[in-house]
């Protein structure tokens, strides 16, 4: 089916010489770049660098049908295995690429990624029941494939809330710069609820407080068991932002 698909988009773009895919591209990076922000720099290097992170930006993120970027976008190389394989990751990788977004007033590309999430509900709810025991959460993998399965199962990948906060946070995000009251209504409130309720289970009573018995501190140490450990304050951070 990719076989198939990359021929007929390559026939495309042979016809006439190349001339509608040239121009149907010419008309969308015109609207692109009405919609960025013009920043003037005074530095020799971040001026130009500003525009050539949009440029990225825009070529690996492109809403309308596009495949949600991963870790090396649309440039994965083809001659070698990629480094983490070219895969999505949630603890604040797939963040990093998506907040320009919001900054750079290109909201709608976040929707490729969203609709990728979405899709996933099922699974994100099967997981929650399986690691917590409830019906109503949501748990995200950290590392995972285009379809949501996780891919690597040491503890650390799979005991990290701050995946599915720093997930349930875009979606915010997205509802913040656009006032799109339906989205809010109808894909981010539920999706942070999910998010909450699957943490709620997590919690437990410490003395009158809440604590986390057990959780990652993301990117801390480099082995699996020094990052796992009580009430990680990067943890504590997202419940009381989701909260």
């Amino acid at each position: 089916e990719a076989r198939d698909a990359a021929l007929g988009a390559a026939e495309d773009g042979a016809r006439e010489n190349g001339a509608p895919l040239r121009s149907a591209g010419e008309r969308w990076w015109r609207r692109y770049w009405r919609r960025a922000p013009v920043l003037n720099i005074p530095h020799p290097f971040l001026a130009p660098f500003w525009r050539y992170a949009l440029y990225r930006f825009g070529c690996a993120t492109s809403p309308g049908g596009g495949v949600p970027a991963g870790l090396q976008g649309p440039w994965v190389e083809d001659d070698q295995i990629p480094r983490w394989g070219g895969d999505y990751h949630f603890n604040v990788n797939l963040q990093q690429i998506y907040t320009l977004a919001f900054a750079a007033g290109q909201e709608s590309h976040c929707l490729p990624l969203f609709d990728m999430i979405d899709s996933w509900m099922p699974l994100l709810r099967h997981t929650a029941r399986i690691l917590l025991d409830v019906e109503d959460g949501l748990w995200m993998g950290m590392l995972t494939t285009d379809r949501g399965r996780l891919l690597y199962h040491a503890p650390g990948c799979i005991l990290d809330p701050m995946v599915s906060v720093w997930s349930a946070h875009l979606y915010w995000l997205y509802w913040v710069h656009t006032g799109d009251r339906d989205f809010l209504a109808r894909r981010a409130f539920p999706f942070m609820a999910g998010v909450m309720r699957s943490i709620e289970a997590m919690l437990e009573d410490d003395g009158g407080r809440l604590a986390l018995p057990m959780a990652v501190s993301p990117e801390y140490a480099d082995r699996q068991v020094g990052r796992l450990g009580r009430n990680p304050s990067a943890q504590l951070a997202g419940i009381h932002w989701l909260a």
